[in-house]
Protein backbone atom coordinates (compact mmCIF):
# COMPACT_ATOMS: atom_id res chain seq x y z
CA UNK A 1 0.00 0.00 0.00
CA UNK A 2 1.60 3.27 -1.13
CA UNK A 3 -0.28 6.27 -0.98
CA UNK A 4 -3.63 5.16 -0.62
CA UNK A 5 -6.06 7.24 0.70
CA UNK A 6 -6.47 7.17 4.53
CA UNK A 7 -8.79 8.31 6.98
CA UNK A 8 -7.44 9.27 10.43
CA UNK A 9 -10.04 9.29 13.47
CA UNK A 10 -9.21 11.49 16.60
CA UNK A 11 -7.03 14.43 16.40
CA UNK A 12 -5.66 14.82 19.64
CA UNK A 13 -2.26 15.23 20.16
CA UNK A 14 -1.15 11.57 18.91
CA UNK A 15 -3.79 11.67 15.31
CA UNK A 16 -3.40 15.24 14.54
CA UNK A 17 0.66 15.06 14.57
CA UNK A 18 0.25 11.56 12.39
CA UNK A 19 -2.34 13.10 10.26
CA UNK A 20 -0.09 16.46 9.58
CA UNK A 21 3.21 13.88 9.44
CA UNK A 22 1.51 11.51 6.74
CA UNK A 23 0.28 14.89 4.52
CA UNK A 24 4.16 15.99 4.74
CA UNK A 25 4.76 12.53 3.18
CA UNK A 26 2.18 12.83 0.22
CA UNK A 27 -0.42 10.78 1.85
CA UNK A 28 -3.89 11.45 0.91
CA UNK A 29 -5.48 12.07 4.23
CA UNK A 30 -8.91 12.74 5.82
CA UNK A 31 -9.64 13.14 9.07
CA UNK A 32 -12.69 13.27 11.52
CA UNK A 33 -13.24 14.00 15.26
CA UNK A 34 -16.63 13.91 17.23
CA UNK A 35 -15.19 17.64 18.33
CA UNK A 36 -16.60 19.70 15.08
CA UNK A 37 -14.35 23.23 16.24
CA UNK A 38 -11.54 20.95 16.54
CA UNK A 39 -11.70 19.09 12.97
CA UNK A 40 -13.15 22.72 11.10
CA UNK A 41 -10.08 23.99 12.18
CA UNK A 42 -7.79 21.63 11.79
CA UNK A 43 -8.59 21.20 7.90
CA UNK A 44 -8.82 24.74 7.01
CA UNK A 45 -4.75 24.86 8.66
CA UNK A 46 -4.29 22.11 6.79
CA UNK A 47 -6.16 22.75 3.49
CA UNK A 48 -7.79 19.73 3.69
CA UNK A 49 -11.50 19.24 2.62
CA UNK A 50 -13.86 19.56 5.84
CA UNK A 51 -16.49 17.04 6.03
CA UNK A 52 -18.26 17.27 9.16
CA UNK A 53 -19.70 13.78 9.42
CA UNK A 54 -17.63 10.73 9.13
CA UNK A 55 -20.16 9.04 6.51
CA UNK A 56 -19.20 11.66 3.78
CA UNK A 57 -15.77 9.90 3.59
CA UNK A 58 -14.34 8.22 0.45
CA UNK A 59 -14.21 4.59 2.01
CA UNK A 60 -13.69 2.08 -1.33
CA UNK A 61 -10.24 0.63 -0.26
CA UNK A 62 -9.44 3.01 2.70
CA UNK A 63 -7.44 2.34 5.72
CA UNK A 64 -9.32 3.95 8.82
CA UNK A 65 -6.78 4.62 11.68
CA UNK A 66 -8.03 5.03 15.08
CA UNK A 67 -6.20 7.68 17.03
CA UNK A 68 -9.33 7.60 20.25
CA UNK A 69 -9.08 6.52 23.34
CA UNK A 70 -9.25 2.71 24.05
CA UNK A 71 -12.41 1.38 25.77
CA UNK A 72 -15.84 2.14 24.87
CA UNK A 73 -15.33 4.73 22.74
CA UNK A 74 -13.88 2.11 20.38
CA UNK A 75 -16.62 0.26 20.80
CA UNK A 76 -18.86 3.24 20.35
CA UNK A 77 -17.38 4.14 16.80
CA UNK A 78 -17.27 0.87 15.52
CA UNK A 79 -21.06 -0.03 15.59
CA UNK A 80 -22.18 3.31 14.77
CA UNK A 81 -19.76 3.21 11.61
CA UNK A 82 -20.44 -0.37 10.81
CA UNK A 83 -22.04 0.10 7.29
CA UNK A 84 -19.60 2.29 6.46
CA UNK A 85 -16.40 0.15 7.69
CA UNK A 86 -17.55 -2.20 5.86
CA UNK A 87 -16.55 -0.80 2.42
CA UNK A 88 -12.72 -0.25 4.09
CA UNK A 89 -10.04 -2.63 3.43
CA UNK A 90 -8.37 -2.25 6.81
CA UNK A 91 -9.25 -0.58 10.23
CA UNK A 92 -5.91 -0.14 12.46
CA UNK A 93 -6.29 0.85 15.82
CA UNK A 94 -3.56 2.46 17.58
CA UNK A 95 -5.06 2.89 21.38
CA UNK A 96 -3.42 0.60 24.04
CA UNK A 97 -6.40 -1.81 24.37
CA UNK A 98 -6.73 -4.76 26.65
CA UNK A 99 -6.25 -7.88 24.53
CA UNK A 100 -9.79 -9.80 25.43
CA UNK A 101 -11.31 -6.11 23.65
CA UNK A 102 -9.27 -6.65 21.12
CA UNK A 103 -9.73 -9.94 20.35
CA UNK A 104 -13.55 -9.74 20.63
CA UNK A 105 -13.09 -6.39 18.36
CA UNK A 106 -10.90 -8.60 15.58
CA UNK A 107 -13.89 -11.41 15.99
CA UNK A 108 -16.66 -9.06 15.53
CA UNK A 109 -14.94 -7.32 12.56
CA UNK A 110 -14.18 -10.11 10.79
CA UNK A 111 -18.09 -11.63 10.44
CA UNK A 112 -18.24 -8.20 8.52
CA UNK A 113 -15.22 -8.85 6.44
CA UNK A 114 -13.19 -6.04 8.16
CA UNK A 115 -9.75 -6.79 9.20
CA UNK A 116 -8.98 -5.24 12.58
CA UNK A 117 -4.65 -4.64 13.62
CA UNK A 118 -4.06 -3.42 16.73
CA UNK A 119 -0.84 -2.83 17.01
CA UNK A 120 1.28 -1.75 20.45
CA UNK A 121 2.36 1.88 19.68
CA UNK A 122 4.78 3.71 21.76
CA UNK A 123 6.99 6.88 21.16
CA UNK A 124 4.30 9.39 22.02
CA UNK A 125 4.07 12.63 19.77
CA UNK A 126 7.56 11.88 18.52
CA UNK A 127 5.91 8.92 17.78
CA UNK A 128 3.23 10.55 15.89
CA UNK A 129 5.69 12.49 13.75
CA UNK A 130 7.34 9.08 11.77
CA UNK A 131 9.10 7.96 15.10
CA UNK A 132 7.27 5.07 16.41
CA UNK A 133 7.56 1.67 17.72
CA UNK A 134 5.24 -0.24 16.67
CA UNK A 135 4.24 -4.00 18.04
CA UNK A 136 2.55 -5.44 15.44
CA UNK A 137 0.78 -9.11 14.85
CA UNK A 138 -1.11 -10.04 12.29
CA UNK A 139 -0.89 -12.09 8.86
CA UNK A 140 2.21 -11.92 6.96
CA UNK A 141 -0.04 -10.58 3.85
CA UNK A 142 -1.61 -7.95 5.87
CA UNK A 143 2.31 -6.71 6.84
CA UNK A 144 3.00 -7.23 3.37
CA UNK A 145 0.14 -4.73 2.09
CA UNK A 146 0.91 -2.04 4.94
CA UNK A 147 4.59 -2.06 5.25
CA UNK A 148 5.27 1.07 3.38
CA UNK A 149 2.52 2.81 5.65
CA UNK A 150 4.27 0.99 8.45
CA UNK A 151 7.47 2.30 7.60
CA UNK A 152 6.93 5.37 7.62
CA UNK A 153 5.08 5.81 10.48
CA UNK A 154 7.50 3.88 12.06
CA UNK A 155 10.31 5.38 10.56
CA UNK A 156 12.06 2.35 10.60
CA UNK A 157 15.57 3.02 9.00
CA UNK A 158 16.56 -0.86 8.46
CA UNK A 159 13.52 -0.85 6.18
CA UNK A 160 11.89 -3.80 7.84
CA UNK A 161 8.41 -4.24 10.22
CA UNK A 162 8.93 -7.31 12.35
CA UNK A 163 5.99 -9.21 14.44
CA UNK A 164 5.95 -9.75 17.76
CA UNK A 165 3.56 -12.31 17.68
CA UNK A 166 0.66 -14.58 15.45
CA UNK A 167 -2.85 -13.61 17.52
CA UNK A 168 -4.62 -10.32 16.97
CA UNK A 169 -3.79 -9.99 20.98
CA UNK A 170 -0.44 -10.51 20.81
CA UNK A 171 0.75 -6.24 20.27
CA UNK A 172 -1.39 -5.38 23.32
CA UNK A 173 0.20 -8.11 25.73
CA UNK A 174 3.81 -6.71 24.59
CA UNK A 175 2.96 -2.63 24.87
CA UNK A 176 1.22 -3.83 28.43
CA UNK A 177 4.59 -5.43 29.33
CA UNK A 178 6.43 -2.52 27.42
CA UNK A 179 4.49 0.41 29.68
CA UNK A 180 5.24 -1.42 32.85
CA UNK A 181 8.81 -1.87 32.41
CA UNK A 182 8.18 1.84 31.72
CA UNK A 183 6.81 2.73 34.91
CA UNK A 184 9.43 0.62 37.12
CA UNK A 185 12.14 2.69 35.13
CA UNK A 186 10.36 5.81 35.76
CA UNK A 187 9.85 5.11 39.63
CA UNK A 188 13.46 3.78 39.80
CA UNK A 189 14.92 7.12 38.60
CA UNK A 190 12.79 9.31 40.65
CA UNK A 191 13.04 7.19 43.76
CA UNK A 192 16.90 7.95 43.47
CA UNK A 193 16.38 11.67 42.31
CA UNK A 194 14.62 11.93 45.65
CA UNK A 195 17.38 10.31 47.60
CA UNK A 196 20.34 12.18 46.59
CA UNK A 197 18.20 16.06 46.38
CA UNK A 198 15.80 15.74 49.39
CA UNK A 199 18.36 13.71 51.60
CA UNK A 200 21.87 13.77 50.87
CA UNK A 201 21.26 17.45 49.36
CA UNK A 202 22.93 16.84 46.38
CA UNK A 203 23.86 19.73 44.03
CA UNK A 204 23.04 19.26 40.49
CA UNK A 205 26.14 19.60 39.08
CA UNK A 206 26.77 16.33 41.41
CA UNK A 207 23.79 14.49 40.16
CA UNK A 208 25.14 15.21 36.89
CA UNK A 209 28.18 13.35 37.54
CA UNK A 210 26.12 10.54 38.34
CA UNK A 211 24.25 10.72 35.26
CA UNK A 212 27.51 11.00 33.13
CA UNK A 213 28.74 7.49 35.11
CA UNK A 214 25.13 6.11 34.43
CA UNK A 215 25.21 6.95 30.53
CA UNK A 216 28.53 5.26 30.14
CA UNK A 217 27.36 2.32 31.75
CA UNK A 218 24.01 2.07 30.19
CA UNK A 219 24.43 3.99 26.73
CA UNK A 220 21.44 5.62 24.52
CA UNK A 221 18.85 5.48 27.35
CA UNK A 222 16.05 7.69 26.42
CA UNK A 223 14.57 7.99 29.98
CA UNK A 224 17.91 8.60 31.34
CA UNK A 225 18.67 11.15 28.53
CA UNK A 226 14.92 12.92 29.66
CA UNK A 227 15.88 12.76 33.26
CA UNK A 228 19.33 14.28 32.29
CA UNK A 229 17.73 17.11 30.58
CA UNK A 230 14.72 18.18 32.98
CA UNK A 231 18.31 18.16 35.88
CA UNK A 232 20.44 20.62 32.74
CA UNK A 233 17.37 22.72 32.55
CA UNK A 234 16.78 23.43 36.42
CA UNK A 235 12.99 22.63 35.95
CA UNK A 236 11.56 23.63 39.06
CA UNK A 237 9.90 20.60 40.12
CA UNK A 238 8.31 22.05 43.63
CA UNK A 239 5.74 24.04 40.65
CA UNK A 240 4.24 20.56 39.57
CA UNK A 241 1.89 18.77 41.94
CA UNK A 242 3.86 16.09 43.33
CA UNK A 243 0.99 13.11 41.87
CA UNK A 244 1.25 11.02 38.90
CA UNK A 245 -1.37 9.51 37.10
CA UNK A 246 -1.76 6.21 35.77
CA UNK A 247 -3.48 4.47 32.85
CA UNK A 248 -5.07 1.33 32.31
CA UNK A 249 -1.73 -1.35 31.36
CA UNK A 250 0.18 -0.43 34.06
CA UNK A 251 -2.96 -2.36 36.39
CA UNK A 252 -3.64 -4.55 33.85
CA UNK A 253 0.46 -5.48 33.87
CA UNK A 254 0.02 -6.02 37.81
CA UNK A 255 -3.07 -8.24 37.09
CA UNK A 256 -1.47 -10.16 34.64
CA UNK A 257 1.22 -11.02 37.30
CA UNK A 258 -1.61 -12.56 40.06
CA UNK A 259 -3.41 -14.26 36.77
CA UNK A 260 -0.12 -16.00 35.58
CA UNK A 261 1.29 -16.65 38.96
CA UNK A 262 4.49 -14.92 38.35
CA UNK A 263 6.53 -12.95 40.75
CA UNK A 264 7.09 -9.35 39.86
CA UNK A 265 7.63 -7.13 42.71
CA UNK A 266 9.14 -3.97 40.62
CA UNK A 267 6.18 -3.86 38.12
CA UNK A 268 3.88 -3.97 41.45
CA UNK A 269 5.95 -1.70 43.87
CA UNK A 270 5.86 0.90 40.82
CA UNK A 271 2.13 0.57 40.15
CA UNK A 272 1.75 1.26 43.49
CA UNK A 273 3.72 4.21 44.11
CA UNK A 274 1.56 6.19 41.56
CA UNK A 275 -1.62 5.23 43.72
CA UNK A 276 0.72 6.10 46.74
CA UNK A 277 1.43 9.25 45.29
CA UNK A 278 -2.26 10.41 45.00
CA UNK A 279 -3.25 9.11 48.74
CA UNK A 280 -3.40 11.23 51.95
CA UNK A 281 -0.43 11.86 53.95
CA UNK A 282 -0.23 11.98 57.52
CA UNK A 283 3.20 11.51 58.60
CA UNK A 284 5.41 14.86 58.46
CA UNK A 285 8.93 14.52 57.09
CA UNK A 286 11.30 12.13 58.36
CA UNK A 287 13.59 14.42 60.58
CA UNK A 288 16.44 12.14 58.87
CA UNK A 289 20.12 12.83 59.19
CA UNK A 290 21.81 11.30 56.60
CA UNK A 291 24.90 8.69 57.36
CA UNK A 292 27.10 6.75 55.93
CA UNK A 293 25.23 6.69 52.52
CA UNK A 294 27.71 6.05 49.48
CA UNK A 295 26.46 8.01 46.19
CA UNK A 296 27.93 5.86 43.71
CA UNK A 297 27.12 2.74 45.42
CA UNK A 298 23.57 4.25 45.09
CA UNK A 299 24.06 4.63 41.20
CA UNK A 300 25.26 1.41 40.91
CA UNK A 301 22.30 -0.07 42.85
CA UNK A 302 20.22 1.66 40.13
CA UNK A 303 22.01 0.35 37.50
CA UNK A 304 20.74 -3.28 39.39
CA UNK A 305 17.05 -2.08 39.45
CA UNK A 306 17.01 -0.88 35.95
CA UNK A 307 18.21 -4.25 34.90
CA UNK A 308 15.74 -6.13 36.75
CA UNK A 309 12.57 -3.90 34.90
CA UNK A 310 13.87 -5.04 31.93
CA UNK A 311 14.01 -8.73 33.42
CA UNK A 312 10.97 -8.88 35.43
CA UNK A 313 9.23 -8.04 32.00
CA UNK A 314 10.79 -10.55 30.22
CA UNK A 315 10.04 -13.13 32.76
CA UNK A 316 6.12 -12.15 32.62
CA UNK A 317 6.28 -12.29 28.80
CA UNK A 318 7.69 -15.61 28.94
CA UNK A 319 4.71 -16.82 30.91
CA UNK A 320 2.11 -14.61 29.24
CA UNK A 321 2.81 -16.82 26.07
CA UNK A 322 3.25 -19.95 27.69
CA UNK A 323 -0.31 -19.94 28.56
CA UNK A 324 -2.01 -17.95 26.36
CA UNK A 325 0.11 -19.59 23.01
CA UNK A 326 0.77 -16.56 21.42
CA UNK A 327 3.27 -17.25 19.34
CA UNK A 328 5.79 -14.10 20.57
CA UNK A 329 9.15 -13.76 19.10
CA UNK A 330 10.85 -12.49 21.87
CA UNK A 331 14.00 -11.80 19.66
CA UNK A 332 11.56 -9.42 17.75
CA UNK A 333 10.31 -7.60 20.45
CA UNK A 334 13.95 -6.47 21.48
CA UNK A 335 14.26 -5.48 18.08
CA UNK A 336 11.16 -3.70 18.30
CA UNK A 337 11.68 -1.94 21.85
CA UNK A 338 15.56 -0.84 20.70
CA UNK A 339 13.91 1.29 18.07
CA UNK A 340 11.70 4.19 19.00
CA UNK A 341 10.00 2.67 21.95
CA UNK A 342 9.90 4.70 25.19
CA UNK A 343 11.92 1.73 26.63
CA UNK A 344 14.58 1.97 24.50
CA UNK A 345 18.66 1.60 25.45
CA UNK A 346 21.81 -0.42 24.74
CA UNK A 347 20.63 -3.00 27.37
CA UNK A 348 18.13 -4.12 25.32
CA UNK A 349 20.74 -5.52 22.81
CA UNK A 350 22.26 -7.19 25.93
CA UNK A 351 19.39 -9.35 26.32
CA UNK A 352 19.15 -11.11 23.16
CA UNK A 353 21.77 -13.28 24.27
CA UNK A 354 19.88 -14.95 27.01
CA UNK A 355 17.02 -16.27 24.42
CA UNK A 356 17.36 -19.69 22.86
CA UNK A 357 14.57 -21.34 21.42
CA UNK A 358 12.73 -18.17 22.00
CA UNK A 359 12.49 -18.27 25.59
CA UNK A 360 14.46 -15.99 28.10
CA UNK A 361 16.34 -18.45 30.51
CA UNK A 362 15.39 -16.21 33.48
CA UNK A 363 17.59 -17.70 36.24
CA UNK A 364 20.53 -17.58 34.13
CA UNK A 365 20.45 -13.81 33.60
CA UNK A 366 19.39 -13.64 37.43
CA UNK A 367 22.71 -15.31 38.63
CA UNK A 368 24.48 -12.92 35.73
CA UNK A 369 22.98 -9.44 37.15
CA UNK A 370 22.93 -10.31 40.55
CA UNK A 371 26.63 -11.66 41.13
CA UNK A 372 27.74 -11.71 44.49
CA UNK A 373 29.46 -8.48 44.01
CA UNK A 374 26.75 -6.64 42.36
CA UNK A 375 24.29 -8.36 44.90
CA UNK A 376 27.09 -7.24 47.66
CA UNK A 377 26.40 -3.55 46.49
CA UNK A 378 22.83 -3.81 46.25
CA UNK A 379 22.57 -4.94 49.97
CA UNK A 380 25.02 -2.41 51.19
CA UNK A 381 23.00 0.29 49.54
CA UNK A 382 19.36 -1.17 51.18
CA UNK A 383 21.14 -1.52 54.48
CA UNK A 384 22.53 1.75 54.43
CA UNK A 385 18.86 3.34 53.32
CA UNK A 386 17.16 1.58 56.33
CA UNK A 387 19.35 3.08 58.50
CA UNK A 388 18.72 6.60 57.46
CA UNK A 389 14.74 5.51 57.35
CA UNK A 390 14.35 5.76 53.93
CA UNK A 391 12.33 3.05 51.97
CA UNK A 392 11.66 3.73 48.09
CA UNK A 393 9.90 1.83 46.39
CA UNK A 394 11.13 0.52 43.70
CA UNK A 395 14.48 -0.38 45.57
CA UNK A 396 13.15 -1.78 48.06
CA UNK A 397 10.61 -4.47 46.04
CA UNK A 398 14.64 -5.70 44.63
CA UNK A 399 15.47 -6.30 48.49
CA UNK A 400 11.81 -7.98 48.77
CA UNK A 401 12.95 -10.34 45.71
CA UNK A 402 16.40 -10.69 47.09
CA UNK A 403 15.00 -11.94 50.23
CA UNK A 404 12.39 -14.19 49.26
CA UNK A 405 15.43 -16.45 46.94
CA UNK A 406 18.08 -17.07 49.48
CA UNK A 407 18.39 -20.82 49.43
CA UNK A 408 16.70 -21.63 52.94
CA UNK A 409 16.49 -25.22 54.35
CA UNK A 410 13.62 -23.84 56.32
CA UNK A 411 11.62 -20.61 55.42
CA UNK A 412 8.58 -18.92 55.93
CA UNK A 413 6.90 -21.05 53.02
CA UNK A 414 7.10 -23.71 55.03
CA UNK A 415 5.39 -22.59 58.02
CA UNK A 416 2.50 -21.10 55.76
CA UNK A 417 1.86 -24.70 54.86
CA UNK A 418 1.36 -26.10 57.48
CA UNK A 419 -0.71 -23.21 59.04
CA UNK A 420 -3.05 -23.64 56.07
CA UNK A 421 -2.73 -27.33 56.68
CA UNK A 422 -4.44 -26.99 60.44
CA UNK A 423 -6.95 -24.61 59.47
CA UNK A 424 -8.04 -25.50 56.40
CA UNK A 425 -6.85 -29.19 55.77
CA UNK A 426 -5.01 -27.90 52.85
CA UNK A 427 -2.56 -30.80 51.51
CA UNK A 428 1.20 -30.42 52.60
CA UNK A 429 4.03 -30.97 49.73
CA UNK A 430 6.73 -32.88 52.20
CA UNK A 431 10.60 -33.45 50.35
CA UNK A 432 11.48 -36.32 48.69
Amino acid sequence: MKNNNLIIVGLGSIGANLAQFLLSCNYKVSVWDKDLSKLKNFSKKNKIKFKNKFSKNRFKNNVVILTINAGKNVDNFILENLKFLKKIRYLIDLGNNHPNDTLRRFNFLKKNKIIYINPGFSGGVDGAKGQASLMLSCNKSQLKYLSDLLLVISGNKIKSIKLVGKKPQAGNYVKIIHNSIEYAILQSLADYYLILKKYIKCSDHKILKEILFLEKKLNNFYLLNIFKEIILKKTNLKKIIDKVEDNNTGAWAAQMCMKYKFPAQILHASVDARYLSKSDKFTKPFNNKISHLNIRTLTESLILIIKFSYIQGFGLLNEINKKEKLGLNLNNIILNWKFNSIIRSNLLANFSKYIKKNKFNLSFVYKKIFSQKKLNILLKTLRELSLNNLYPSTFVSVGVWIFHNQKLHFSSFSLVQKMRNIFGNHNIKIKN
